[in-house]
């Protein structure tokens, strides 16, 4: 496609393509939201979201520190905690039954001895199948859950159910510590904390936090643990690590790691509060090279589907650039300013998550984003509802940035589309209505030279925009489908 081609398509589509991304008035609408901060957010798979923190109030409803939400923002009262937990919430982790971990600094939740750790039925009842014995001794601040269905946690804690653990411990299903975890090992060192785990595909698990030390080793708030809670003396050997804390870490596909925080250098290098790390714990340098990052603390990590990535957390400039309290990247970690978040958050983004229509929930402290009151929870979208990672157009435009020769044309049949290639290649094709919602994907379509009939759901209807992406090939096509 030339760029006139696809300027041709820009013009004559251009409800599709997304300028500003803006506060949803209609996520919530009318309702108060929280009282008081929101420190954590997770999404379930029908859709509806658990948030939890300090607040006392959900849409002027008592709701203790936890409460579950609809897709729209609304409170979900089939979800019932009793009399919710007697302080504060910072961790939250959905199981894959739909059960809830819950981590945090409270001492009972409903009224029941619940030492910073409890996990919930799906109906928000204490699940007593989970038994913790005397718990935690400090806060849960982190909660990772493994393939297997044992569960791992960080915070400030020295103990759980009476054992000493260093801030971290892995537990069975049923709560009951996992004595083959880190056997022996001392954890991290005391007046620190575990902030943040994440789990890779071998089942490693990075840790990042205010430590010093682990296991009495120098480890600089960032290490990673073998599959048994040993150091993986092969991750970022020798280095100094982060000079503050790591607050946020998250996996990428291709196994680098996104680490957020406080810290302004790594392994002696600059780095304002956020770098990318190769699979053996290295800088890599790609990443944002030459830029200043955060002002202020990351809090969140975010990826799109096109593997652009959101932060969020008390900064208000990135690279010299104003950005309040959220920002998205390039893969290669440049300022994606085609989500423009107006003036962004009054106060501190402490969550993030993506919703299936690519809408990005944002929680913390503040009571106002761009110009719109919400409390301490907030919707961005844009004024079209187009999904913010996947817009078609951005996509396209960026494909034909860098350069292509090659052609894919498309046409419409009574059950489908015939796609008509100029070689062969294997392509990603996505099928959008013209108010930018995806009705159809298909990640990988093996295209002959020449033509290849797609059969399509009886629900993909009506005039649509198809896109299809090729490595750095992109191909936009307006189509009416249905004709039957």
């Amino acid at each position: 496609m030339t760029m006139r081609t696809l300027n041709g398509i820009l013009s004559t589509l251009f409800l599709v393509g997304m300028a500003n991304a803006q506060v949803d008035n209609t996520f919530n609408s009318g309702g108060s939201g929280a009282n008081t901060t929101i420190n954590c957010i997770a999404l379930q798979a029908d859709g509806k979201m658990i948030i939890a923190g300090n607040f006392a109030q959900y849409n002027g409803v008592a709701r203790n520190r936890i409460v579950r939400i609809n897709s729209n923002g609304t409170l979900d009262n089939t979800f019932n905690i009793g009399s919710g937990a007697s302080a504060a919430i910072y961790s939250l982790a959905i199981q894959a039954d739909g059960k809830v971990l819950v981590g945090g600094s409270f001492t009972q939740f409903n009224g029941l001895a619940r030492n910073r750790i409890v996990r919930l039925t799906s109906t928000g009842a204490i699940d007593n199948t989970f038994n913790i014995g005397s718990g935690a001794s400090d806060a849960v601040r982190a909660i990772a859950v493994q393939s297997d269905g044992k569960v791992i946690l960080g915070g400030s804690f020295a103990q759980y159910n009476g054992v000493a653990k260093g801030k971290i411990v892995r537990v069975s299903s049923t709560g009951s510590i996992d004595t083959g975890f880190n056997s022996g090992g001392a954890g991290a060192n005391a007046a620190s904390a575990v902030y943040a785990l994440a789990l890779q595909s071998d089942g490693k698990v990075i840790v990042g936090g205010s430590f010093t030390q682990f296991n009495t080793a120098a480890k600089g708030r960032i290490l990673r643990l073998t599959t048994s809670g040993a150091i993986d003396a092969t991750f970022n050997s020798g280095g100094a690590g982060a000079n503050s804390d790591v607050r946020c870490l998250r996996v990428q596909a291709d196994g680098k790691i996104l680490v957020g925080g406080l810290f302004v250098q790594f392994n002696t290098s600059t780095k304002g509060r956020i770098l990318r790390l190769t699979t053996s714990g290295s800088i890599d340098s790609g990443f944002n090279s030459g830029g200043s990052g955060a002002s202020d603390a990351v809090y969140a990590i975010a990826q799109q589907s096109n593997n652009k990535i959101i932060l969020v957390g008390n900064f208000t400039q990135f690279n010299t650039s104003a950005k309040t309290r959220i920002v998205r990247l390039t893969t290669s970690g440049a300022v994606d300013n085609t989500l423009n978040a107006s003036t962004g958050a009054s106060s501190a983004v402490n969550g993030i998550v993506r919703q299936s229509n690519g809408g990005l929930v944002v929680v913390g402290s503040f009571a106002q984003f761009g110009s719109l009151a919400v409390g301490r929870i907030a919707r961005l979208t844009n004024s079209t509802q187009m999904v913010l990672d996947d817009d078609p157009i951005e996509i396209a435009r960026e494909k034909v940035r860098s350069g292509q020769s090659g052609s894919v044309t498309v046409r419409s049949t009574a059950i489908g589309l015939v796609l008509i290639s100029d070689t062969e290649r294997t392509a990603s094709m996505k099928i959008y209505s013209l108010n930018g919602s995806l009705l159809h994907a298909i990640e990988s379509v093996r295209l002959p030279l020449g033509e290849l009939a797609v059969p399509m759901p009886i629900s993909v209807n009506g005039l649509c925009i198809v896109t299809l992406t090729a490595g750095k090939e992109a191909w936009v096509h307006k189509v009416f489908l249905g004709l039957n």
